[in-house]
């Protein structure tokens, strides 16, 4: 009987030990997914919905996302402007609250947590818009494109000094076009004309289609 009972105890220690070792290499397999997000995946079941629908609300965003995420800066651009001046902040705010709210047994998911940044960028919240982009980016440290909208985000409060510190370390991860543009912006605001000019001209055609249409 004592033979059986420390049977069964060894058994229910196995299970639980099993139980607990099978949990963790489940969410470490989500959380190794969410580090590398299909970022083309989702443009393209985006596109197709959009395709059925052009005022589905998150079909937008997620594409706005997706782009962003994928260094296409001017259709990103023109499609959260879309979002801005095409849908009222309470409707695009009622579809994607109980997504957000997924964050919060979902901390660690990079798809959440760019939908939490954006939004929070659409609604002004900037301050909670950065939050989010830093959070972001210790899940995903070599991601120049969400680099580049922290900065921007932070142009947003004028804080130029992090702004540009930023941008710095983004262009010692990848030299990209647009940190130099934004390093342009923040140089003009300053009135460092000089030093704008520099900038701007590495940012290549990006300042047509940015700076010189508007």
């Amino acid at each position: 009987m004592r033979l059986f009972l420390e049977v069964r105890t060894i058994i229910k220690r196995s299970a639980f030990f099993l139980f607990i070792l099978i949990y963790i290499l489940t969410w470490n397999n989500i959380y190794a997914a969410d580090n590398n997000f299909d970022w083309h995946t989702l443009q393209e079941l985006s596109q197709q919905r959009l395709a059925e629908n052009p005022e589905d609300i998150l079909a937008n965003f997620q594409l706005s996302i997706s782009m962003a995420n994928l260094g296409q800066i001017e259709e990103a651009y023109n499609h959260f402007n879309k979002i801005s001046d095409q849908i009222s902040r309470e409707e695009f705010n009622k579809v994607m609250k109980p997504h957000l709210k997924l964050l919060e047994t979902n901390q660690n998911n990079l798809l959440l947590l760019n939908y939490a940044a954006f939004s929070a960028s659409i609604n002004k919240d900037y301050l909670e818009s950065i939050s989010y982009f830093q959070q972001i980016l210790k899940l995903d440290q070599q991601n120049i494109w969400i680099r580049n909208y922290l900065a921007a985000t932070y142009i947003e409060l004028e804080d130029y000094e992090q702004a540009v510190k930023v941008l710095q370390e983004t262009i010692k991860i990848k030299d990209n076009k647009y940190s130099h543009l934004l390093l342009g912006i923040i140089n003009y605001k300053r009135g460092d004309i000089l030093k704008a000019i520099v900038e701007l001209v590495r940012s290549g055609d990006l300042i047509n289609k940015f700076l010189i249409r508007e």
